[in-house]
């Protein structure tokens, strides 16, 4: 006999062996419930049962190591022991079930006696008492989502029977949809309408089947993908609440529940986990998946905080691939020697960029004010009128309300909406007269959903969102991208960032719109990046088609926290740029002269 031949022999008998422990047990806890032998004497039994199930799974798992699950001869017997293995499970469940049936059980027969007890006690007491009258509860309602279920019945017990007691036409008006459904027939017997329910939504079984299927159908988070993984975290949460509820959080807490939840984490979080578990394991201590979900809520927790607004020391806005300028007053004095040139040169680009928006928006003014047709200018010569006036309400040149509040405003078309405002000199953040939207206190995001939930995000009212969606731009102003109006001094141009404990030479440009890498940085970094068509235009209005690479890439800023951002895989970042003539640009705009 061959030495694996022997292991798989050996393996496999103290399979056996676990596994007739296991129905052994099961037998006992089985005669223990229909003899009544007591909810102490049942549960030790099933903390028996427990165990021995837990290790049959472990050497269910050795015994599948001698199998080949290539092959396909082995493949049917693999199949079939795990086929074995998930009826012994199945009974595990029923166990369980009928475990907590008795505990529920005992547990409303005390609270029956306790109430009884404590109506006798109110019924003593003075009439005279003063009490104080508050809101009456609203009745919890149910409407067949086996989720609910636990929940529901604990809130019923708690509160509708003490003032209802057992009225089947009270337990009636908590249910709706499928779950009424259910009771039809005997909706005037309340123990057969509870019955049904817990036949149908009551099984632990049922319960952690749903709950199970419902993580096995999560799909993994790619790298970057930050408000999928709290997403997930979420659900992942909200399943382990659910089944601790029902005192069987440890259909959780398995190591194969673990490794599954584990494939679904990026490779970050995964490695940051990886390292965890190591130093833990490293001191003999176990790791439940209890300690698992905390990680989990701790990651969910910073990456919410990087996504939300909060992180924002500032209100300016328009900051691609900048950095705060937060360092302290003698790290700018050590690099004052060397930034001096770089100062000089983008204090004179900020000058004249500026020059050149304010007569930008100058022009657009005034091509927004001219009217097109003498029709026009009669239409809203009334309305530019009342600019002076400033009324609340600026359509109806009324006090009473706010032109925000108008409902006649808000059911105007979309292009006739922008036109007014335009007209009227109002802000397209607030729509009030007198202000830029740029100058607005006002000024925040539209916050209407769309049909997958998620809020416009965009700079403008409510009531022109409709516009906004029908592709009508309403700014007349060219906006400096990286204007940030909270400094007064200069960012440095060229900076050194850590990226996976090497330093990287970063050129940072305040007009560009996407981050770049060359191809050669990222193989050294050993990034894999997707494949993509790139349409790079350049100074000059040149447009070039490239065939590039999406990068994932984690920076490590300052105090060790890492940021992932997106680039774009070039040959060369900087290349010779073909000169542009400037000879026409002199003569659109005022005080301005080519050097």
């Amino acid at each position: 006999m061959s030495v694996d031949a022997d292991h798989k022999r050996v393996t496999k008998k103290k399979r056996s062996t676990a596994k007739g422990r296991f129905h052994r047990i099961y037998g006992r806890l089985l005669e223990g419930i229909q003899d009544e032998s007591g909810i102490i004497v049942v549960e030790k039994i099933l903390q028996d049962l427990e165990t021995a199930y837990t290790e049959l799974e472990a050497r269910h798992e050795v015994f599948l190591e001698t199998f080949d699950s290539e092959n396909e001869e082995d493949k049917p017997k693999i199949n079939e022991y795990n086929h074995d293995l998930t009826g012994m499970y199945r009974e595990l469940c029923k166990s369980r079930s009928l475990c907590e049936n008795l505990r529920q059980k005992i547990k409303h027969e005390q609270d029956s006696k306790l109430k009884e007890q404590n109506s006798m006690k109110h019924a003593k007491k003075n009439k005279d008492t003063e009490t104080f009258r508050v809101k009456k509860l609203e009745a919890p309602i149910f409407a067949g989502s086996i989720r609910d279920y636990p929940s529901f019945k604990v809130d019923y017990e708690r509160h509708m029977i003490s003032s209802y007691g057992k009225d089947p036409y009270a337990l009636k008006q908590c249910l709706s949809g499928e779950a009424l459904t259910v009771v039809k027939g005997v909706d005037n017997d309340f123990e057969e309408m509870f019955r049904r329910l817990d036949m149908k939504y009551g099984r632990a079984e049922k319960l952690i089947d749903h709950i199970l299927n419902e993580l096995k159908r999560l799909k993994k988070v790619q790298e970057g993908d930050n408000m999928k993984f709290i997403s997930v975290v979420e659900t992942v949460e909200k399943c382990w609440l659910d089944l601790k509820r029902m005192n069987l959080e440890s259909e959780m807490n398995t190591a194969t529940m673990v490794s599954q939840i584990e494939k679904l984490l990026p490779p970050i979080q995964k490695r940051e986990w990886a390292l965890r578990k190591q130093k833990t394991e490293s001191k003999s201590i176990p790791l439940s998946f209890k300690e698992f979900l905390n990680f989990l809520l701790e990651e969910k927790s910073a990456l919410e905080y990087m996504e939300s607004d909060l992180r924002e020391y500032g209100t300016a806005k328009g900051k691609i691939n900048t950095l705060d300028a937060n360092e302290s007053e003698n790290d700018e004095n050590n690099n004052d020697v060397a930034v001096d040139p770089l100062q000089v040169q983008l204090q004179e680009n900020q000058q004249v960029m500026k020059q050149v928006v304010e007569g930008l928006a100058q022009v657009a003014q005034a091509m927004s004010n001219k009217p097109t047709s003498r029709y026009n200018a009669d239409k809203y010569a009334g309305t530019n009128r009342n600019t002076e006036g400033k009324f609340k309400c600026w359509y109806h040149k009324s006090d009473n309300h706010e032109i925000g509040d108008c409902s006649i405003f808000a059911r105007l078309d979309s292009q006739t909406k922008v036109d007014l405002v335009r007209k009227n000199g109002g802000c397209f953040s607030c729509l009030k007269i007198g202000h830029l939207s740029r100058h607005c206190h006002s000024r925040k995001p539209c916050d209407i959903q769309n049909e997958l939930h998620q809020p416009c995000g965009k700079i403008h009212h409510k009531n022109l969102h409709t516009a906004h969606m029908d592709g009508i731009s309403f700014h007349n102003s060219t906006q400096v991208i990286n204007d940030d109006k909270n400094k007064n001094g200069v960012l440095l141009m060229i900076s050194s960032v850590q990226c996976k404990d090497m330093s990287l030479t970063t050129l940072w440009d305040p007009g560009a719109n996407m981050s770049l890498i060359t191809h050669k940085t990222a193989k050294r970094l050993g990034l894999s990046g997707q494949d993509i068509t790139l349409s790079v235009t350049k100074v000059g209005n040149v447009t070039e088609h490239v065939q590039s690479k999406e990068y994932v890439i984690p920076l490590t800023d300052l105090g060790g926290k890492i940021w992932t951002i997106k680039a774009y895989g070039m040959e060369e970042v900087t290349a010779e740029v073909a000169r542009v003539d400037m000879s026409r640009v002199e003569q659109l705009f005022k005080g301005i002269q080519q050097e």
